[in-house]
């Protein structure tokens, strides 16, 4: 068996921890919090400590319990002690004469490498041991799914599961489901659902809270302890037996152990009859899947017909609305996000009435917009594009252009527009085009009055990888780009914006602002014509007239493929190439568009999230990997993902990443 209810927009996630906890990473303590009736826990999970990664550590737990409980032969001898038996079950060790999966996909180390090395995953084919553990099965460590030591991939844990059961108990019938932030969301009755049967889960979260994954570990209880919602989980650090408690929320920046992806397990055989067995688990409803035109005419009506984790792909089309989200942690997205011939498509039109999107606020990060046009909303002393209220929904590879925010009269004055393009918005904003738009003030002496982001105001989350030109903060106007955006702003393009007062690029921040190019913006005064008000860190970055801005600060033109034509791509030979923050969370892997060696590239189509500008749709570059079209020379760059000048499983699994 395999997965069930399989989710038509799953992302996969990576772990990058090793044996200790990262710098920073709150210590756990045995728990203080008396137990009260709300309390459950999955008694009977061995606890097991990080062996050769926290992935198949995780799902070892899971294995170690269910052998216990109900399902012997999953592994050799004792299971509920980390024995050599259980550790060779987790991932294999043998010597140099019998290498297993430490010495053929462990070794070379490459934690602290400048790149990833290869190992026996890589070609040829055939000299590696045959796989006989779950760290085998789930790829970890393997240099080919660009895994350093230790490393896994989330969409492999479920694979993991099945291959291992099915190899040493063939009498058994395994299953799983994966939940996502980004697709299935992993919901608290989920988690009931799960602890209450007795099954333990697999999580995927950000230990650190900084927006990105880490660690996987084995959650086997929930409370509500102190008026929030938590989690119990075994960690895979020392000491192994003692449960860590963290509140159950969404992976977010700011956001320590929040949640990104987790995986139920299920063996359907009967079980060997034991005093308690397993109860009957109770299933999962599945993601619904609502397509606008086929079952609503409307965007509108599909958003009202839907619930938390449907899924609404909207057909190419013109759709003249002004829609609302209400709350819904939904995914709304074109049909193919990522590529622009569908996005220009795919037109959402205010028909200069309204704001073109608005959510409530209430929505979480596994509320996604990607991949539409939006144009033509008018927004009084609001948005005209999107207009967020603090939601933390995912917005990602939209073209937003040609939006208004338009002054506001009150009490004989007037407050000035506020984020033409997108205004309250704190989740991510990645990969999109934000473009001609403007925020409209009034010549008063009267501060309220003025104009502040043309592209983007009062954003508070993540804006990464965007093209951010030609915006306009007009009549006593800052920020023509973005104003009042306390935001993580990395790998973004700022170009030619212009602001009446200041800050023709970026008005006012306080977070730091790195990999970005921000070039031909216009105030009055050359001193803010790029920036203005900037309290937060400035570096690695490329800033027209940036001198004593911050550290690695490259003031020389930037080398634009062709910026009249709105091209932003890096010349052969720009100073950009390589020239980003050279921590690894940053590397691009010298991923198309990005270019160069390992270390992030300057701009929007640099960094670790570059993935959504690549120039040919997915399905095409799927095709052409898998031999269903010839392949044109000018294609082939883009097809290979990871540029090693071979087309394999290693370059679809990078475009699952994006898709």
């Amino acid at each position: 068996m395999w997965e069930i209810n399989p989710d038509p927009w799953m992302i996969p996630e990576q772990s990058t921890t090793g044996p200790l906890p990262p710098a920073g990473v709150r210590e756990k303590k045995p728990d203080k919090v008396p137990l009260t009736r709300s309390d459950r826990v999955t008694t009977g999970v061995p606890a097991y400590l990080w062996r050769h990664g926290c992935g198949p550590t995780a799902v070892g737990m899971v294995v170690g319990y269910f052998d216990t409980h109900g399902y012997p032969g999953l592994i050799p001898g004792d299971a509920t002690q980390q024995t050599d038996a259980v550790n060779q079950v987790i991932a294999s060790q043998g010597d140099a004469e019998h290498p297993q999966h430490y010495e053929d996909y462990s070794l070379p180390i490459d934690t602290d490498t400048p790149g990833i090395l290869p190992d026996k995953s890589e070609s040829p084919a055939g000299d590696e041991h045959p796989s006989n553990c779950i760290a085998d099965f789930m790829h970890t460590s393997w240099s080919i799914d660009w895994n350093r030591y230790g490393w896994s991939w989330s969409n492999m844990i479920g694979t993991a599961w099945i291959n291992y059961v099915n190899l040493v108990a063939p009498q058994y019938e395994p299953q799983y489901e994966d939940f996502s932030q980004y697709g299935k969301p992993i919901t608290w009755e989920v988690l009931k659902g799960e602890i209450d049967v007795n099954r333990p889960m697999v999580f995927l979260v950000d230990t650190d809270g900084d927006g990105s994954t880490d660690h996987f570990v084995t959650v086997i209880g929930y409370r509500e302890s102190q008026g929030f919602r938590e989690y119990g989980c075994l960690d895979t650090w020392a000491p192994a037996d003692v449960v860590r408690w963290e509140k159950f929320l969404p992976m977010s920046a700011g956001t320590p152990w929040g949640i990104c992806f987790g995986t139920r397990f299920i063996l359907n055989a009967p079980p060997e009859p034991t005093p308690t067995p397993t109860p009957t688990p109770t299933p999962t409803p599945y993601a619904v899947v609502i397509y606008v035109t086929k079952d609503y005419p409307t965007i509108g009506k599909a958003i009202e017909a839907a619930t938390d984790g449907t899924v609404i792909i909207v057909a190419p089309g013109v759709y003249k609305e002004n829609i609302k989200i209400s709350g819904k942690n939904i995914i709304l997205r074109s049909v193919n996000p990522t590529d622009p011939d569908i996005v220009s498509r795919t037109v959402i039109d205010g028909g200069g009435a309204d704001t073109v999107v608005v959510f409530s606020g209430d929505e979480l990060t596994t509320c996604i917009l990607a991949g539409f046009t939006i144009t033509n909303g008018m927004g009084v002393a609001r948005s005209g594009g999107i207009r967020g209220n603090g939601t933390l929904a995912h917005i990602r590879n939209n073209r937003i252009t040609g939006n208004v925010s338009s002054p506001q009269s009150v009490d004989s004055d007037y407050i000035g527009g506020r984020g033409g393009g997108i205004e309250g918005c704190d989740g991510i904003i990645e990969c999109n085009i934000i473009a001609e738009n403007s925020a409209i003030g009034v010549s008063s002496s009267n501060e309220d009055s003025i104009s502040l982001g043309g592209g983007i105001f009062d954003c508070n989350g993540v804006i990464r990888n965007n093209l951010i030109f030609e915006n306009h903060a007009e009549v006593h106007g800052a920020g023509g780009g973005i104003a009042y955006c306390n935001a993580g702003i990395e790998n973004n393009v700022f170009y030619h914006n212009i602001a009446a007062d200041s800050g023709g690029g970026i008005f006012h921040s306080v977070n730091d602002i790195q990999n970005c190019i921000i070039r031909a913006n216009e105030a009055p005064s050359t001193a803010t014509a790029q920036v203005g008000e900037i309290y937060g860190k400035v570096q690695f970055s490329c800033i027209q007239d940036g001198e004593g801005l911050g550290e690695e600060i490259i003031t020389t033109e930037p080398d634009f493929a062709d910026p009249e034509e709105y091209d932003f791509t890096l010349a052969d030979g720009s100073p950009c190439i390589d020239a980003g923050n050279p921590d690894l969370s940053f590397d691009d892997f010298s991923r198309p568009p990005g270019k160069g060696e390992s270390v992030s590239d300057i701009g929007a189509f640099g960094g670790a999230h570059n993935f959504g500008w690549n120039t040919v749709g997915v399905p095409q570059m799927v095709d052409e990997i898998l031999g269903r079209k010839g392949i044109l020379p000018d294609v082939f760059p883009l097809v290979d993902q990871n540029g090693d000048d071979i087309m394999d499983v290693t370059d679809i699994v990078l475009l699952l990443r994006q898709e």
